[in-house]
């Protein structure tokens, strides 16, 4: 039977109406979800002085998506991120004394990890974050001198880790770094690296007490090859070795001093800082010492960084 030519076109009307096409516009999608901050990936967390007493920032590798973690204006100092980058170790003076604290990666939930000394400092997180370990100073004849300590992530556990020398010596321990599995610490000792089991066992030096380093601020690179540090010698520039402390390279060449190198993820940068104009930059260069580029957002003094290790 054949329907009639109005019949028809009724028929397609309703079908276009009953699809949708003609009724109200459809609605527009939901916004995006806020970026998840609950964990810190291939960021860049650095303390600056941007906003006046030191806050803490994070930042992507190439400058991108910066942002203040910390707004309150209690100075946070000496970051360093844990291996999980969910919560970020770092020093705060109180009342005159530099104490370490523990918060989230967004800023939130600070807790007092230890104050134990009036000068602690230099947080580090063990590859297991488990424990932390950081500089404390006992009172000598010779003035307070500085020894690694490790405490448990709850404040537990506190015990000296670097021993003691003989009674009529002077030396400093500070800049403690953990070997990629976990088994050994790096540190300096009056400017020269050490490494020791995490047992307190097995002392040794890395570089003689004699050399001209004058090491500081080391770093072991997460595939356990190379340590980076910064020179106090004459030029003042950053250095690599090998894990055992041989083939000392170094790895800039400019005459400004350079100091707190930390690795890449995946061992192939490193960020620094370098004294611009009379405060600290932070840039990011190769580990074979190309492709360097400024990365601090603003011309305060901005140092040091520790980046995630979590990607």
């Amino acid at each position: 039977m054949r329907r009639s030519a109005p019949l028809l076109v009724a028929m397609v009307f309703v079908a276009y109406l009953s699809s949708g096409c003609g009724g109200e516009p459809p609605t527009a999608p939901p916004p995006p979800p806020p970026p998840d901050h609950s964990v810190l990936k291939g960021e860049i967390v650095y303390s600056s002085d941007q906003f006046g007493a030191s806050e803490l920032m994070a930042v992507r590798p190439d400058g991108s998506e910066r942002r203040r973690l910390t707004t309150d204006g209690r100075s946070y100092l000496a970051p360093d991120i844990s291996p999980d980058g969910r919560r970020i170790a770092f020093v705060r003076p109180e009342n005159g004394r530099f104490v370490v604290y523990v918060m989230n990666a967004d800023g939130s939930g600070v807790i007092q990890l230890v104050e134990r000394s009036s000068f602690d400092g230099s947080p580090a997180w063990s590859p297991d974050g488990a424990q932390i370990a950081f500089r404390s100073e006992n009172p000598g004849p010779f003035g307070s001198y500085g020894r690694i300590f490790l405490v448990n992530v709850d404040g537990t556990g506190l015990h000296q880790l670097t021993p003691e020398v003989s009674p009529g010596d002077y030396v400093y321990d500070d800049g403690a770094r953990w070997s990629p599995d976990g088994s050994r610490i790096l540190f300096t000792r009056n400017g020269a690296l050490h490494v020791i089991n995490r047992d307190g066992t097995g002392l040794a030096s890395l570089t003689p007490l004699a050399t001209d380093d004058r090491s500081w601020y080391p770093d072991w690179s997460p595939d356990g090859s190379h340590i980076a540090y910064g020179s106090l010698s004459a030029s003042q520039n950053l250095r690599v070795r090998n894990a055992d402390g041989s083939n000392p390279t170094t790895l800039t060449t400019g005459s400004a001093q350079e100091n707190n190198p930390k690795w890449s993820p995946d061992s192939r940068r490193l960020v620094f800082c370098r004294a611009v104009n009379g405060v600290f930059q932070l840039f990011v260069i190769n580990a074979d010492g190309t492709g360097e580029h400024r990365l601090s957002g603003s011309a305060a003094s901005e140092c040091p960084a520790s980046w995630s290790r979590v990607q």
